[in-house]
């Protein structure tokens, strides 16, 4: 859609989805950020412009 600017998805751990997505030579654009709980985000741009943002809950499934 014209005025879609970015996705966001759930992962289980940023330090493993960052591993996984090195493996096809990517990286983060931004991040990750993680708060104290564990909870935080990242982001990765994709090739068609679009900005994919990445969340991972901290500790008792809250946060981001």
């Amino acid at each position: 859609q014209p005025d879609l600017t970015h996705l966001a998805f759930e992962v289980d751990s940023l330090d493993e989805f960052g591993k996984h997505i090195a493996r096809f030579g990517l990286k983060y654009s931004d991040g990750p950020d993680l708060k104290p709980d564990g909870s935080g985000f990242a982001f990765i741009d994709a090739p068609e412009g679009y900005e994919i943002e990445l969340m991972q809950q901290g500790k008792g499934g809250a946060g981001y």
